[in-house]
């Protein structure tokens, strides 16, 4: 058992950097403060825009966010099975600042169907690309920092947390 546990471990070693975490962020106005967190816990973001809904007032506010906080985003459109022209939703994020790759900027977008799975392969080797060109490594050894993100205590302690950099 204890080779077992050794090569789980070394595989869980190997395997790390292939996963992404996901924090999801209420989309809802009411909820400036959950987005500005994830900003701080993030080293690139997603910016979902639904082509049903169009660039929202929090959409705005995420942007602002990011821009200010400095993280990197791409954008995502979903819903594309609905509506595949995602044009005037960038030009809508043009006039708040979003700088597109094809525009000159720095800014990828994917247009998505989550309900159909279109391009989803697509926006994860975005993430892959982004995140190598960022050069987003932790480096060995590291002394381990973790981000609590969310917390209760009510008889017993329930922590959520991102371990930022090395290994707990």
């Amino acid at each position: 058992q204890a080779s077992s546990s050794k090569h789980d471990q070394e595989r869980s070693q190997e395997d790390v950097s292939d996963y992404i975490t996901f924090i999801d962020t209420p989309g809802h106005a009411a909820f400036r403060e959950m987005r500005e967190s994830g900003a701080a816990a993030t080293d690139l973001a997603l910016l979902i825009v639904s082509v049903t809904g169009g660039v929202q007032p929090q959409t705005e506010e995420s942007v602002k966010i990011l821009m200010e906080k400095h993280v990197p985003f791409i954008v995502v459109f979903n819903k594309i099975d609905r509506d595949g022209n995602v044009e005037p939703h960038m030009e809508k994020l043009r006039q708040i600042g979003v700088e597109f790759e094809e525009d000159g900027g720095d800014t990828m977008w994917v247009g998505i169907s989550a309900l159909h799975g279109t391009n989803v392969t697509e926006l994860l080797e975005m993430i892959q690309l982004q995140t190598s060109m960022l050069e987003l490594a932790t480096p060995e050894p590291a002394r381990a920092e973790i981000l609590v993100i969310d917390s209760h205590n009510k008889h017993k302690t329930n922590v959520a947390g991102i371990v930022r950099t090395g290994t707990v």
